[in-house]
């Protein structure tokens, strides 16, 4: 299974956060439409491979949601 990951940054390189997509064509949609609305910040986009069993979506939480600053 393959998701999309969207990192946006602010203020010369600060992580504004991340946004998840399904498909190739929303996540550069969204990166694009934040480059417009920031025009001095950046967006990437990258492919993120998540095994669809229990095990692997739990692997991928903990890998890509768990972040000490998420609340």
């Amino acid at each position: 299974m393959k998701f999309y990951r969207v990192h946006m940054s602010c203020d010369g390189g600060n992580s504004a956060g991340y946004d998840f997509f399904t498909t190739r064509l929303a996540a550069d949609r969204c990166a694009r439409d934040w480059i417009k609305d920031h025009p001095r910040e950046e967006a990437d986009v990258s492919a993120i491979e998540i095994e669809p069993t229990k095990d692997g979506i739990l692997q991928a939480l903990k890998q890509f949601a768990a972040h000490h600053d998420n609340g």
